[in-house]
């Protein structure tokens, strides 16, 4: 008895060290395809750049890879994290090759994850890789069905991300996901002409922005966000406008090349009254983004007139005409923007 149990025991462990070496070796082929494919995908998706000629055979091949590895793991517990992984990356893969069933990929990548956070649910990891998986679903679905259509999914990107930073607080990494989210979601309710929706979340992404730069205090991109949220802002304080100051010089600061940044202040300091400082930063602006547009014109317009100078705010609300004529959907942030350059300055509407 005692002899059988120990080949048994051989035995076992015997199988356990093969499926030990299998699931290091399939971690290793399946980093390796990811490079593979990673490098044909950036040709394929370079702009004026002719891919390889067998770009687009190997993401094929790597699709074909990913979704034989889903369907051998799905159902095992010790490899549902492979399974839910290639799910997502044959998802992807079908958004690149323009083929059927990215949607029911991604899908599947989700119910995965799902499965594994109810088996660790202290584990961060699968909870970010399901929001991941979520962001790429509502490209996706943005790409081929428009943006309303995938609204739905990123208030499910919204709300995974929200649930991670209130289970995991700590990690700055998490705040600043949520933040850029809600940000995006507000712009998307925003374009999508839902703007009591978009206004209803503007202080809790004000606050996400402010938790984030509280854990990232040199972070140019949430500064940058966050100063131009203040700063456009319906109904801004004098307090939000200070602020939004305050946050774009720092943003400035900290990335004195970035055009975005010094767009941001030019408007910053129209908002808080800084006529001449507006036009300074204008300047920068405009020599950072390859001679500027609306986004710069029309702040500087405004500024121009309040400072008398009344024909050259005339010609630069002109010039930011034509560029919005010719342009059918130049946004709803641009679309206030010219709206209020012309009731100021007395000139019509692009639109009557």
């Amino acid at each position: 008895m005692a002899l059988g149990m120990a080949t048994l025991w051989r035995e076992r462990r015997r199988t356990d060290d093969a499926r030990r070496h299998e699931r290091e070796a399939l971690r290793f082929t399946f980093a390796i395809s990811d490079e593979v494919a990673g490098r044909a995908l950036a040709r394929i998706a370079a702009p004026g750049r002719p891919p390889a000629g067998d770009d687009e055979g190997l993401c094929r091949r790597a699709l074909g890879y990913y979704e034989g590895l889903a369907s051998r793991y799905r159902s095992d517990p010790e490899m549902i994290a492979i399974a839910a992984a290639a799910e997502h990356r044959a998802g992807f893969l079908r958004t690149i090759l323009r083929e059927p069933g990215a949607e029911a990929s991604y899908r599947r990548s989700v119910g995965l994850y799902d499965a594994i956070i109810a088996a660790r649910p202290d584990d961060p990891a699968p909870r970010v890789e399901r929001s991941v998986v979520l962001v790429d679903h509502a490209i996706h679905v943005r790409a081929t069905r428009g943006s309303p259509a995938a609204l739905p999914i990123d208030r499910e990107v919204l709300a995974a991300r929200q649930e991670i930073v209130e289970r995991f607080p700590e990690p700055a990494d998490y705040r600043i996901s949520l933040a850029l989210t809600l940000d995006e979601v507000v712009a998307l309710l925003d374009r999508a002409g839902r703007g009591a929706e978009a206004e209803a979340l503007r202080s809790r992404l004000e606050a996400a922005y402010e938790a984030a730069i509280a854990r990232s205090p040199n972070h140019t991109r949430l500064l940058n966000n966050l100063a131009w949220a203040l700063a456009r802002r319906p109904g801004r304080s004098s307090r939000d406008s200070a602020r939004a100051v305050t946050l774009a010089e720092r943003a400035v600061a900290l990335g004195p090349t970035a055009g975005a940044a010094w767009n941001t202040l030019d408007v910053a300091r129209y908002r808080a009254g800084d006529w001449a400082g507006a036009l300074k930063a204008l300047d920068e602006s405009c020599r950072r983004r390859g001679g500027g547009d609306p986004f710069d014109r029309l702040p500087a317009a405004m500024a121009r007139w309040r400072l008398g100078d009344r024909a050259t705010a005339r010609a630069l609300f002109d010039r930011s005409r034509a560029w919005i004529d010719s342009h059918p959907d130049p946004g709803p942030d641009l679309a206030r923007s010219f709206a209020e350059a012309a009731r100021r300055i007395g000139r019509r509407s692009a639109r009557p």
